[in-house]
């Protein structure tokens, strides 16, 4: 967390430095830390940087700035307060990696203004959610970078348990992915269009996004158990250009997560009563400016049926022998 706090100041400092106007004020923070339930975290270490005048009666210019860290532990009740002043309205915080705990990546807080020699807003709140570790599973996970869609304007079908097509383009056995891709195209400054898109194979099978607010910073960019209804039965990632004079469009917009399930079976009344469960970390990204479309996109699935756990374990990666760049590090 340090060195990342390092980076987001030293850009700071950049922008100090060229700044007409340096305010002086004392800021400060009450932290809430909890975890995704909400409970207290007493005992974390809060870290606050910022940048002060070395010689707070010497000139307000980059020369005269330093980058300060400060940090608080919590109490029972998850609470630390910071203060000290300030000669920019950012300030960085964040906690450092904790046993029992994801690693959240730091955040930023910005003031508006200076009155009374205090940046406003005066003692906001600011909460951290902590992720605990409680039940990190093996899953199969895999990053497809170099994923050739073999046949266009035709669905093709993707095994994730095996990694690969479906016969006869690959090894797997299961459509559980199958990705139909139609283009027109001639070159990124021309009219073009490229539509991908993902059907499933069975009756409850399907897709729906991941709210951007459930990752809260945090290593695990998922809540921890996949929904057990709202699924979509396609999905349709689509590309294009309407005129020379418009830029491209990509629908939907870019940093999506989703949720999966596949390999849904019902009973004679329709209930679902067993299927699998899994995630994809960032969007399903589709390369189609050359002759052959490469799709790459990160996902997981639990291979235990009906469990909804998303809690991967990178110790117990399912795939084996994976290529560097196919490995999978985030739970």
């Amino acid at each position: 967390m340090k060195t990342k706090i390092n980076t987001m100041l030293a850009c700071l400092l950049v922008s100090v430095a060229i700044s007409r106007a340096v305010e002086v004020g004392e800021v400060q923070i009450t932290f809430k830390v909890v975890d995704d339930s909400g409970k207290p975290v007493p005992g974390a270490t809060v870290g606050m940087s910022l940048i002060q005048l070395k010689n707070p009666l010497g000139q307000r210019v980059l020369e005269n700035a330093t980058k300060t860290q400060l940090n608080s532990i919590t109490d029972k009740e998850g609470g630390a307060v910071i203060k000290n002043s300030s000669i920019s309205p950012e300030v960085y915080y964040g906690v450092p990696p904790m046993p029992g705990y994801y690693y959240t990546r730091a955040s930023e807080f910005k003031f508006r203004r200076v009155e009374n020699n205090q940046w406003q807003p005066w003692n906001p709140t600011v909460t951290i959610v902590l992720k605990p570790i409680i039940n990190p599973i093996p899953m199969y996970a895999k990053e497809t970078l170099n994923l050739t869609i073999p046949e266009n304007v035709k669905p093709v079908g993707y095994d994730l348990q095996m990694g690969d097509w479906v016969t006869p383009y690959g090894k797997g056995l299961t459509s559980d992915f199958n990705f139909n891709l139609e283009r027109q195209f001639t070159s990124v400054t021309q009219v073009f269009s490229a539509t991908l898109t993902l059907t499933f194979s069975n009756d409850g099978d399907g897709i729906q996004t991941i709210p951007p607010e459930a990752s809260t910073g945090s290593d695990l960019r998922s809540p921890r158990f996949a929904p057990e209804n709202g699924y979509e039965s396609k999905l349709v990632e689509r590309t294009y250009r309407e005129s020379e004079r418009k830029p491209i469009v990509k629908e939907p917009k870019a940093g999506q997560k989703y949720f999966f399930r596949v390999r849904t079976k019902k009973d004679d009344q329709g209930k679902i009563v067993s299927a699998l469960y899994g995630k994809i970390y960032g969007d399903i990204n589709f390369d189609f400016f050359s002759p052959k479309t490469i799709v790459a996109f990160t996902y997981y699935l639990n291979p235990e049926l009906n469990s909804r756990n998303m809690e991967f374990d990178p110790k117990q990666n399912l795939f084996k022998n994976l290529p560097s760049l196919e490995q999978v590090s985030a739970p």
